[in-house]
């Protein structure tokens, strides 16, 4: 069975659109269970104790780029440098395979979490079959009941879901986290650089609808 991790970005709702992000972005790290266990889990953990005194803190795309927090690393510029390489060498190296639907605002009424979400199942069906469970980031209830009914309109084939708080501290939904922003500025700004996304273009499917 298969794990799929799963975090947001920008606003399902076209009411409450940023004009500067106009998306909605669902982004899925995918990974078979011994990998996840045997790579993904020592290397946060140690990445974390390296870096941050221990594997409490939780990490934060939007803390991580804002250096807020512990990661603002009391102003040490080398030591926070030595944090990002760390996790970009994290998230290449132990990130087998990453899906990504990305909904863009428009004046028609659409059920973007539905949108979204079947754009995101399309895509991890090009790469893998069989059961799979999916472990969405917990935003609050009327959010969840959304994705929820979402998932079970679209009767996902031997797919089971469920939603965790950020604030458990999965690996798997931290390195979600990481992409999904940089995901969605891919899309909006390509000639861009995204460091973010650096070693990874050939495990990414993208979907933008």
């Amino acid at each position: 069975m298969l794990l799929v991790y799963v975090d947001e970005s920008g606003s399902p709702s076209s009411s409450r659109t940023d004009p500067n992000y106009p998306i909605f972005v669902m982004a899925a790290c995918v990974f078979e269970p011994d990998v996840y266990a045997s790579r993904l889990l020592p290397a946060v953990g140690t990445l974390k104790i390296r870096h941050l005194g221990s594997d409490s803190p939780v990490l934060h795309e939007s803390e991580i780029r804002k250096r807020l927090g512990i990661f603002n690393f009391k102003g040490d510029v080398q030591a926070r440098t030595a944090f990002i390489e760390g996790l970009s060498s994290v998230v290449q190296d132990c990130v087998p395979r990453v899906v990504a639907a990305v909904v863009c605002h428009s004046d028609s009424e659409r059920d973007v979490d539905l949108v979204a979400l079947k754009a995101l199942w399309a895509g991890f069906q090009r790469h893998a079959s069989g059961r799979s469970h999916w472990v969405f980031e917990r935003r609050g209830k009327r959010e969840d009941a959304a994705v929820s009914k979402a998932f079970d309109s679209l009767m996902l084939s031997g797919a089971t879901h469920e939603f965790v708080s950020k604030g458990r501290g999965l690996a798997g939904l931290e390195m979600a986290d990481m992409l999904a922003r940089p995901i969605g500025l891919s899309v909006l700004r390509p000639a861009q650089p995204n460091r973010a996304l650096e070693g990874l273009r050939e495990r990414m499917t993208i979907l933008v609808v």
